[in-house]
């Protein structure tokens, strides 16, 4: 299972990669990868095994981002 998330890019932007290090090292994840980012959003994608991972994933993501001056835009899950 994939999900690829929009966020908001933190003021101080070497955030972007501490937060992707972060997110690769938390349980239930295989795979992250950064997708793109600009001065005012960047994208990534998170692979993960089962669906049923997915809320408990987000539910560590969302304060992660709040942690480093982001939030999440949109989320977009995709099965494969």
């Amino acid at each position: 299972m994939k999900n690829t998330i929009k966020a908001l890019t933190p003021v101080y932007r070497a955030y972007v990669s501490t937060i992707i290090n972060t997110i690769r090292q938390m349980s239930g994840i295989l795979s992250v990868n950064l997708d793109s980012e600009d001065q005012y959003n960047f994208v990534f994608t998170i692979e993960y095994s089962a669906e049923d991972e997915l809320p408990g994933i987000m539910m560590q993501i969302k304060p992660l981002l709040r942690l480093y001056g982001s939030i999440a835009l949109s989320f977009d899950t995709q099965t494969a």
